[in-house]
């Protein structure tokens, strides 16, 4: 008997994210119904924040700190799409990921906490607070949009992660499917500047010209949280570590049994610290940073939530001011510092923490003359 579901299965094994022509297959009707329905989610989110001070009446004060709500459709279409090529709406293992995206920290964490009034503070010092009328309290209401991009690896197996790197990079071909007067969450897609690096730079900085070398190959793939090969396409940091691997420098953490590249900075997990990329670099102010040194940044999204340290993306420092890097939401691309950080107002130089000069050999540094 045919089965029609391992012809999805099929298709999705033979799309990568080296594949430019990855069509959504699903039928209209069942791609708008999941992105109505998704749509729906965030507006009864939106809904239970508006009406906090109804439903949580009589505290001494409300502080609010709130992410906006949104999502690019393409992407949560890609991740239907690489579970089940032609997915319907109303699949069990499609039905099983709109209520994996409803659990708290998918996209969207809504955290309520009660805290004493600094004014009470000396009247009702160690009480406990739960014990309070909520006219001493401050209720506290905290909603985190960690972007659908972060999802996918808690959703998708290796071979998934691989199909949907390839349905971002070609958006299904389909750019009709959700036109940006009626979506305005789909990201606009911005041309990367004109930029080639000149030869006698890489001629005179090995380090630069061997990292070029491996990197260009990738360029115009997609950004894909937690990806560090060419197969499923990168995020930043598994960009920097894919190019490290070819380059020798072969760095890894295992953290509970499980082998995994390094963060862009190290943090603390179950009590033991784990390096990042950061942590195997030597700290440099901008005065000596060279091509082929790695830039970090800070604070370029909120990383508050994922690691201690707020170094929060890094690329490779090409000279003039650009540098290389795997970003959300366009991928793998020159950026110059000048260039307006997508979701901000304020450039990328804005953002620099430091740069970072990797452990290399003496043939790998640069012949300053």
């Amino acid at each position: 008997m045919h089965n029609k579901q391992d012809d999805s299965k099929d298709v999705n094994s033979r799309i990568t994210a080296a594949t430019i022509n990855a069509r959504f297959l699903a039928a209209d009707e069942d791609m708008h119904a999941a992105e109505a329905e998704y749509q729906a989610y965030e507006t009864d989110l939106a809904r239970q924040i508006s009406s906090i001070e109804t439903d949580y009446p009589g505290y001494h004060a409300y502080h609010y700190d709130v992410e906006p709500i949104g999502h690019d459709p393409y992407v949560l279409i890609a991740i239907l799409s690489a579970i089940k090529a032609d997915f319907r709406i109303n699949d069990p293992e499609i039905r099983q990921i709109f209520a994996e995206l409803r659990r708290p920290r998918r996209q969207y964490t809504l955290t309520i906490s009660k805290s004493l009034a600094g004014e009470f503070g000396e009247q009702f010092a160690g009480v406990d607070i739960d014990r309070l009328e909520p006219r001493y309290l401050e209720l506290n209401v905290k909603f985190t949009n960690y972007d659908l991009y972060c999802v996918v690896d808690s959703l998708l197996n290796h071979d998934q992660l691989m199909a949907y790197a390839g349905y971002l990079r070609s958006r299904g071909c389909r750019p009709d499917l959700f036109p940006a007067d009626k979506y305005p969450n789909v990201i606009q897609w911005q041309e990367p500047i004109d930029y080639h690096i000149p030869d006698e730079r890489l001629e005179k900085y090995p380090l630069l010209e061997r990292e070029m070398a491996i990197a260009m190959p990738f360029m115009g793939y997609p950004y894909v949280w937690s990806g560090s090969e060419p197969d499923t396409s990168f995020d930043c940091s598994g960009f920097i570590s894919y190019i490290l691997d070819e380059m020798g420098l072969k760095y890894r953490n295992v953290i509970r049994g499980k082998s995994v590249h390094l963060p862009v900075s190290g943090s603390k997990i179950d009590g033991v610290f784990y390096d990042g990329l950061f942590e195997k670099c030597q700290e440099l102010p901008a005065d000596l940073a060279e091509p082929g040194d790695l830039v970090f940044f800070t604070g370029s999204f909120d990383v508050s939530s994922y690691r201690p340290a707020n170094l929060s993306h890094v690329g490779i420092y090409v000279g003039d001011d650009v540098f290389l890097a795997c970003g959300e939401p366009y991928g793998v691309r020159y950026w110059s510092y000048d260039e307006i950080h997508p979701g901000t107002d304020k450039p990328w130089r804005d953002f620099i923490a430091c740069y970072g000069r990797l452990p290399v050999g003496e043939q790998m540094k640069g012949k300053n003359e």
